[in-house]
């Protein structure tokens, strides 16, 4: 509209255009503040879609090293399995390595071609030193040792 057009308004007619122009500038002002916030909530969502990415990448590496750790430890598992029973099957070595005391087995002790599963004592002495050590509690155990190993000097 002119300037002349405006001059012949009527007040009802010229307050109603005065409103119409204040509602414009406040939907424009709204309009630009949704804009920007919409833009801060999308530049807030890419910041966290970065972060949940790098989340979920160490997530992986970690949930990687954990299940390497778990296969790790069940091959050193089965290993000591293994060992357990090689030396479950050969008592002897598993003897001699308790009690030195006790001969290794023989193999051939009767010519039967069998070996011997229970290796002889060297010392039948030593068998009764320890009969004597039974005991009912720990302590009378240690004491009764004790006594006996005083008695052998």
């Amino acid at each position: 509209m002119s300037m002349l057009g405006i001059l012949c308004l009527t007040p009802s007619l010229y307050s109603s255009q005065v409103r119409d122009i204040r509602r414009r500038g406040r939907n424009k002002a709204a309009a630009h503040k949704c804009r920007r916030r919409r833009l801060q909530g999308v530049a807030q969502l890419h910041k966290d879609l970065l972060t949940l990415r790098e989340m979920r990448e160490y997530l992986q590496a970690e949930a990687l090293h954990l299940h390497q750790a778990v296969l790790s430890s069940t091959h050193q598992l089965e290993e000591l399995r293994m060992q357990v029973i090689t030396l479950g099957s050969n008592q002897s070595q598993l003897i001699s390595l308790i009690n030195p005391m006790v001969d290794p087995p023989l193999d051939d002790p009767d010519g039967s071609g069998q070996t011997s599963t229970r290796p002889p004592i060297r010392n039948p002495i030593h068998l009764k030193e320890t009969s004597k050590m039974v005991a009912t509690s720990p302590s009378l155990a240690k004491k009764k040792y004790l006594k006996t190993k005083g008695q052998n000097k």
